[in-house]
């Protein structure tokens, strides 16, 4: 009696602490995006859940009208011998979006896919594991359906030269062992599934903003080190003026000097940040204490251009002989 009563209570803790878990992290969601919400420009929509696809011989467009399937994305699909498939949903841009660049962005596609928007090709990308964007500002209409239309590849689509005849494939090997100087590109662990494995999302975005953050957290030099490429995607050269902070919660810990930058029409610049912290709370797999970075980009006249935050842990790894070091504490990984 005394084991049943101790299960159940074991039980409702358990229940009970993974509740409060996802209270709290939804908590922790909300507070970031309403510290966001107070610099409105840049906007992102999910193009998750309901899609639509269709296997082929060949990815011709345009795709065949019958015999399509409803599937769930993020998804792949099963296929090892040249196949292809292509994948569709509709989508609306908000009114409010336009005088933004508008962009489509692919957590990951497997293999060598191709993207149209409303009949006309917009990008696509090479590898399976690496995410990537497409432009479409030109191609969509506002208020309106919108067709998105993904052409995707098996593993085979990052193959070269002639083509592999699997039906020489045996019982207990595996099929990846049978193309000799043929691939081209990382097919991974699940080389035997494609199709969009990864979030799709479609994003506005200023026609001058911050393209690419790096942050570069120094344990020894007790620095903090921050990569910045601000890219400018209209017609004329722009002077702007970076500002960025480190908040711990709503406190600000760590505040670098604001930055001029000028940047090329069409063009981008790189430029890096910065500062000593003499006590950062260090990262680790037992506290894994993370920071917001807040970088903020202005015009001259102090309006506001663009507005990103970074999530970060101030930690540090590195070599020392055979031995991999954490933030100055020796550590073993598994599997190296």
């Amino acid at each position: 009696m005394q084991i049943i009563v101790w299960n159940a209570l074991r039980i409702m803790v358990l229940q009970f602490t993974r509740s409060m878990l996802f209270v709290i992290s939804l908590l922790i969601i909300a507070s970031g995006e309403a510290s966001s919400a107070q610099f409105a420009v840049r906007f992102s929509q999910s193009l998750n859940g309901s899609w639509e696809f269709v296997k082929v011989s060949e990815l011709r467009y345009p795709p065949p009208q019958v015999a399509w399937r409803e599937i769930d994305i993020p998804r792949c699909i099963f296929g090892i011998n040249y196949e292809r498939a292509w994948f569709r949903r509709t989508f609306k841009v908000p009114a409010h979006w336009r005088g933004k660049r508008i962009k489509i962005r692919f957590g990951g596609v497997k293999f060598n896919s191709i993207v149209y928007v409303n009949g006309r090709k917009v990008g696509g990308h090479f590898g399976g594991y690496e995410p990537f964007e497409v432009d479409v500002t030109t191609n969509i209409r506002f208020n309106e359906q919108n067709e998105l239309l993904v052409g995707v590849h098996d593993w085979t689509g990052v193959f070269v030269g002639e083509r592999v005849d699997f039906t020489k494939l045996r019982p207990g090997v595996e099929a990846r062992s049978l193309p000799t100087d043929r691939v081209i590109a990382p097919i991974g662990g699940h080389y035997n599934w494609y199709g969009i494995w990864d979030d799709v999302t479609l994003i506005a975005l200023p026609n001058i903003y911050i393209a690419d953050v790096f942050v570069k957290p120094s344990v020894r030099k007790r620095m903090l080190v921050v990569d910045v490429t601000v890219r400018n995607e209209s017609n004329a050269p722009a002077k702007v003026n970076l500002t960025a902070s480190v908040l711990d919660g709503d406190s600000k810990v760590l505040t670098f000097d604001a930055t001029p930058i000028a940047v090329k029409p069409n063009g981008e610049a790189t430029i890096t940040l910065r500062k000593r912290w003499a006590k950062p709370r260090l990262w680790s797999p037992h506290d894994p204490y993370l920071y917001w970075l807040d970088l903020k980009l202005e015009d001259v006249a102090q309006q506001l251009l663009d507005y990103h935050r970074v999530r970060f842990g101030f930690r540090e790894i590195w070599t020392r002989g055979p031995h991999f070091y954490l933030n100055g504490v020796r550590i073993h990984l598994l599997a190296t």
